[in-house]
């Protein structure tokens, strides 16, 4: 609809910057970057001697002679940084031919830096070269995106900083989302979304989010969402995420962290197979060649639930089960290690397990110092969201060693459990003794102790020798 220049000039020994407003479906071409816009406002360098002119092609409507009627075709304007037809064209310093650009009424932007291609798209883009920063601004009904290779930034207000622009900063609400290349296998996108800002470097791969932050992983049947008041992390180089890889080498969340993890049956938000719940004050995830595990630090809980029906020709357990198939709570109050490189779980402190089986059977309850469970069916850590299912095979428990059953009660040193072997083995520490306490009836005994879970027998001494029968 309108263009105007004013070229730099001189005025009184002072260099006045010059001044170029285009309006109307404006399309600016630069060797790094394209702008489309309603509105371009760009403010030109002061005025340097060059060798050959520099021309910035800026396109407009072209109107029709005939009044009212206008002419849908573009014309592309070739408009000299200073006084056309001059040799000695104005120029800023190192060639630079303009300072500050600003865009509005729907800019789109796109850049190239670093050999990635940066989209911008805003009510609002402050180019501002002097300083190397972007401002983008979003609009009150739709907020400014930004997307650099794998990762997408939305918010209502965003900076970009620093050489080729890798430093990417949301003040304010936003969302995140960093994608493999290569979609084939399930887990492959990361979705992020905070409260009150975010910062993240991408050539470094390190970044930082912050106020009410939840960090949500899907894929055909699994989902994973972790929730917290801020988390730091660190993202694998892109160059190195291909099939299995890990999106995420590490994260740290702290304040008010929560996990959970969902296997679905059929569909997500149909029936579930599993369910598991962990709360923490804080969460570390480390995926690196040397290392793959998640601890969660300080007092915690875990609520496992599963729902999957028996495998075909599978026999319920009527009598003890201490995992598998139902309910499974835990407790702590120093720290809970997921250690999937060594296929186990460790928890300390003042370790409370408590498990509902699923087939009717009596709830188990144990106290302990540390619980130690090889898991045989998590799969790794291949990636942030690996499907974690809890299944105890092996489990270790020591330190002021309690279990109950009902009017059952039995105290020692060591308690260990094989599910191929189907018996809790009491061990008493030494220079102590194992206590069973079958209701009113007391029993010491420093010889271990063997519970058969599926008899419900209690065994001290050789095998065979059969003490006391629990049903």
């Amino acid at each position: 609809d309108q263009l105007a220049l004013r070229p730099p000039r001189m005025h009184d020994g002072l260099t006045q910057p010059g001044q170029l407003l285009a309006q109307g479906n404006v399309t600016a071409d630069g060797q790094q970057m394209e702008v489309k816009t309603e509105y371009l406002e760009i403010t030109l360098s002061a005025p340097q001697v060059a060798a050959k002119p520099h021309h910035l092609k800026v396109k407009v409507p072209r109107l029709s002679p005939v009044a009212g009627a206008e002419d849908r075709s573009e014309a592309a304007r070739d408009l000299s940084a200073s006084m056309p037809g001059r040799s000695d064209e104005a120029k800023g310093p190192a060639g630079q031919i303009w300072n500050r650009l600003i865009a509005r009424q729907g800019a789109r932007i796109e850049l190239i830096h670093g050999g990635d291609l940066v989209i911008v798209t805003a009510e609002q883009v402050i180019v501002d070269q002097v300083s190397g920063q972007i401002e983008v601004i979003g609009a009150d009904a739709q907020s400014a995106k930004i997307v650099r290779g794998d990762t997408t930034l939305i918010g209502r207000h965003i900076f970009l900083d620093g050489q080729n622009y890798e430093q990417m900063r949301v003040n304010g609400s936003g969302t995140g989302v960093v994608a493999r290349e290569n979609k084939v296998r399930a887990g492959s996108v990361l979705a992020m979304s905070w409260a009150q800002g975010m910062e993240l470097n991408h050539s470094s791969g390190k970044g930082r989010i912050f106020g009410e932050v939840v960090v949500e992983n899907r894929s055909r049947l699994h989902t994973t969402t972790l929730t917290a008041q801020e988390m730091d992390f660190q993202l694998s180089p892109q160059t190195d995420r291909g099939i299995g890889k890990s999106i995420i080498e590490k994260l740290v969340a702290r304040k008010d962290v929560e996990f959970r993890a969902v296997n679905w049956r059929r569909e997500i938000g149909g029936e579930f197979a599993t369910k598991l719940l962990i709360q923490s004050s804080e969460m570390v995830f480390e995926h690196t060649a040397t290392l793959e595990q998640i601890r969660f630090v300080g007092e915690g809980g875990w609520i496992f639930q599963d729902d999957r029906p028996r495998p075909q020709g599978g026999k319920p357990n009527t009598q003890i089960t201490v995992s598998g198939r139902g309910d499974t709570v835990f407790t702590w109050s120093d720290q809970m290690v997921l250690d999937v490189k060594r296929n186990d779980m460790r928890i300390y402190g003042d370790v409370w397990m408590q498990h509902n089986p699923k087939n009717g059977g009596k709830p188990i309850e144990m106290f302990c110092d540390r619980f130690v469970a090889d898991m045989t069916e998590t799969g790794g850590l291949s990636r942030w969201g690996s499907r974690i299912d809890g299944q105890l095979e092996t489990i270790v428990a020591d330190r002021g060693v309690q279990v109950k059953r009902e009017d059952v009660e039995i105290t020692s040193g060591t308690m260990k459990h094989t599910q191929r072997d189907g018996y809790l083995t009491f061990t008493s520490s030494p220079g102590s003794q194992t206590l069973v306490a079958i209701g009113d009836q007391v029993t010491r005994h420093t010889k271990p102790l063997r519970w058969n879970t599926k008899t419900g027998q209690i065994e001290v001494g050789p095998v065979g020798a059969i003490r006391r029968s629990v049903r």
